[in-house]
């Protein structure tokens, strides 16, 4: 396999001498058996050798990348696109890290230098496409990655993030027809698979949707995000017990997950075992103390357990993120208080965070 970022296979011709070419050649084979500490160590020698060779660089650059090792890619990545300027894939590459760190302006910089040296680099349009999709701006991003499809049509990353684009949309059943495209090109394409879950859970697919992530996590199963959707579908299946379990094993993995402990409180609080969905609800405010699932579990079971001791501060608590603004489902408010104004603010806070903005209702003729 060549190394990739995103799903790209990235593709260069450069010149190297005899003796440079058989050890990048080495660098290579050891890529390619996924021994990526080894094939660093002779990419970092080469770059020292042969200074002015992009490809150890950004050879250097993509490995740090794939390791999740972002800052670090960056200087030999820069180091690379300055020694070859007109790159489209080096730069695509560059393009991708940077957006990975949220330099989104950068990454656009980047991609526009890709595709003035070539404008049907598919790279460069995947790329774009999606630093679009980070910015939110999805109808763009749709489009870039329809123009990188226009290029190559058995393109498996520009159809997964055509999906996700979609699914930003709430085009759930378009963006499941994506991430179809997707897994005939790649059957064991990773992030398809577990967006495919994703989107058949949003259409309440529940059955299908745990086959999906199943489909993932044998894949990779050290998947946070997998191992929650799975937890997810058998809790929306009444299978409360193997939801659990799920939850369990993704804070094996993250035990800092906010999202895994909201999980965990809420199928405790179904088994009716609120004790312990109060304190994974605690767990999860000790991590995000503004967190409304948490808060608003947190007050639930409280209420549940008739404990007072702990209701009290947790009360005082969400009646002063509700007066800040937080979004918090106005109908846990009823069991605090009656005061009408704030139960208005907390309704306001919520449906602003879940419908746009379209301007006051009119009411009359």
């Amino acid at each position: 396999m060549s190394p990739a970022i995103n799903g790209i296979q990235p593709r260069y011709s450069l010149c190297m001498r005899d003796g440079f070419a058989s050890r990048f050649a080495r660098a290579d084979a050891l890529y390619r058996s996924g021994d990526l500490s080894g094939a660093a160590g002779i990419y970092r020698l080469l770059a020292k050798a042969n200074v002015t060779n992009p490809a150890p660089h950004y050879m250097l650059g993509i490995i740090h990348a794939q390791q999740g090792r972002y800052r670090e890619a960056i200087p030999p990545l820069e180091r690379a696109v300055r020694l070859g300027p007109n790159h489209p894939v080096m730069l695509a590459s560059y393009a991708n890290v940077l957006n990975a760190l949220g330099r989104v302006q950068e990454a656009l910089a980047a991609c526009s230098a890709a595709l003035r040296a070539n404008p049907l680099s598919p790279e460069a349009l995947v790329a774009r496409g999606a630093i679009l999709q980070n910015m939110q701006r999805y109808e763009a991003a749709i489009s870039s990655c329809d123009a990188a499809l226009a290029v190559q049509p058995n393109l498996a990353v520009a159809w997964n993030n055509r999906g996700l684009a979609l699914y930003s949309l709430g085009r759930f059943d378009e963006a499941l027809l994506a991430y179809s495209r997707a897994l005939a090109i790649a059957p064991r394409y990773f992030e398809s698979l577990q967006n495919n879950g994703n989107a058949l859970f949003a259409l309440h697919r529940f059955p299908e949707a745990l086959t999906a992530y199943d489909k993932a996590i044998a894949v990779n199963p050290h998947s946070l995000e997998a191992l929650i959707g799975r937890g997810r579908a058998h809790f929306h299946l009444g299978q409360l017990t193997e939801a659990l379990n799920c939850f369990e094993a993704s804070l094996a993995i993250e035990p800092d997950s906010v999202d895994a402990w909201n999980n965990r409180g809420m199928t405790m609080q179904s088994l009716g075992r609120f004790s312990g969905a109060l304190s994974s609800y605690e767990r999860a405010l000790a991590i995000d103390d503004r967190n409304p699932t948490a808060l608003e579990g947190a007050v639930n079971a409280a209420l549940n357990l008739c404990d007072w001791r702990r209701l009290e501060p947790l009360s005082e608590r969400i009646i002063a993120e509700i007066r800040s603004g937080l979004p918090v489902c106005p109908f846990w408010l009823f069991a605090l208080t009656d005061d009408n104004a704030l139960q208005l603010r907390c309704a306001q806070n919520f449906a602003l965070s879940r419908l746009p903005n379209t301007g006051p209702i009119q009411y009359g003729a």
